[in-house]
């Protein structure tokens, strides 16, 4: 599985182009050697290097799809018995019991970067169909394949559906990461047991934040100034492995990219060149 990431420098490419390409006018018999050398490295990395990162991203996102279910399947591991102290003054009730509202559960915030990762599942799939299309213009070896805008809407559109999903890796990896307010009230349908039982007035909030339950306590119809906040965190297994799967393969995707687009930069640099 490793063997795709033996790729060639673009960015040195890069360099040793614009080397190039800022001596004197050159004859017309190095523009075209600059010109297939340019295609050729075009071609080769979009047929090896973009194409193994492709297939080698798709099979981890699936991997991801199988600790979720471990994750799913287990329980056990988000349903511990909590325990927690915490002092209260009360200063006055409110007027009436507030209205909750949609507030999203834990089980939301997993729900979401599944749905998120598994979407970048289908993009990678269609850039995978869509360079399959292109396959036999970059293995065509006709004199008009040299050309090097033959592959600058290729190498575009590669760039620009790479970046798209890089950003939405990183929005799934945020909704567990960053700090959330989409939390739950306790009632007695969801999957969390408390020995004893909570009284009903008690209202604990939990949310996921960088793989672990964290939660809070209020208490319903009171206002409540919490002397010592208490914290309870709860890890979640396979919850990191996602994570660090997930970490992977967008650094890996926007080393890609930055190589995609290190090519369309030798592309904007010799055509500014000998236009």
């Amino acid at each position: 599985m490793a063997a795709h990431r033996n790729s060639y420098s673009v960015p040195q490419l890069t360099s040793a182009m614009s080397s190039s390409l800022t001596q004197p006018a050159a004859p017309v018999d190095l523009r075209a050697e600059h010109d297939e050398e340019l295609s050729a490295w075009t071609r080769y990395y979009l047929l090896k290097d973009v194409n193994s990162s492709i297939e080698y991203a798709q099979h981890e996102l699936e991997r991801i799809d199988f600790l979720w279910g471990r994750i799913r399947s287990d329980r056990g591991a988000v349903s511990p018995a909590i325990k927690a102290d915490i002092r209260v003054e009360v200063r006055s009730p409110f007027g009436g019991t507030a209205a909750c509202g949609n507030q999203y559960c834990v089980l939301n915030q997993i729900l979401e970067f599944h749905g998120i990762a598994q979407g970048q599942v289908g993009r990678l799939a269609a850039l995978k169909e869509f360079m399959l299309t292109q396959r036999h213009d970059l293995m065509n070896d006709e004199p008009s394949n040299d050309d090097v805008d033959v592959y600058v809407g290729i190498v575009q559109r590669t760039f620009q559906s790479l970046g798209r999903i890089c950003q939405e890796l990183r929005n799934a990896a945020n909704v567990l990461r960053l700090p959330s307010r989409r939390r739950f009230p306790y009632c007695s349908h969801v999957d969390h047991t408390f020995k004893p039982a909570l009284p009903s007035e008690v209202i604990v909030d939990f949310s996921i934040h960088r793989g672990e339950l964290v939660g809070g306590v209020a208490f319903r119809g009171q206002k409540v100034e919490i002397v010592e906040y208490s914290r309870v965190s709860v890890p979640i297994p396979q919850l990191e492995e996602m994570l660090c799967h997930l970490d992977e393969q967008i650094a890996w995707l926007v080393h890609v990219r930055d190589n995609v687009k290190a090519l369309l930069d030798c592309q904007d640099l010799y055509g500014d060149y000998y236009d």
